[in-house]
């Protein structure tokens, strides 16, 4: 379990758990994907995107086509140069699955984001 955060993209993009928004120098945006906790925080970031989803069972086509449209808009926040994060309990699943995303519409493949992620979070 790694609540803290992980810098993904050089002062860009990070990924972490609940408690992320702590070690990260305030984002212009911040997508929470935990539907169980809430990202009560004020002036944690600029904007705040709360997925609510559910880490008990599979995500739904509604809900991948939420998730698709946050990470679209993750990737356009770091293509002008802003700071993001992206978060759930416990930094494992649904936010990397939105950090994932986020890095294709980048350009990076989906092999060579879960490669990226992988060797950034096992240090």
């Amino acid at each position: 379990m790694n609540t803290g955060a992980t810098e993904i993209l050089h002062n860009r993009l990070w990924l972490g758990g609940m408690t992320a928004f702590l070690k990260v120098p305030r984002p212009d945006l911040w997508i929470h994907c935990a539907g169980e906790i809430e990202p009560n925080v004020p002036d944690a970031a600029d904007e705040i995107i709360w997925l609510k989803l559910d880490d008990s069972r599979p995500i739904t086509v509604k809900e991948l086509a939420t998730v698709n449209a946050a990470a679209s808009q993750a990737a356009t926040e770091i293509q002008a140069g802003h700071k993001v994060l992206i978060s759930c309990a416990h930094g494992i699943n649904r936010s990397a699955l939105v950090a994932g995303l986020t890095l294709k519409q980048l350009g990076l493949t989906g092999e060579r984001a879960i490669r990226l992620m992988r060797s950034l979070r096992s240090r």
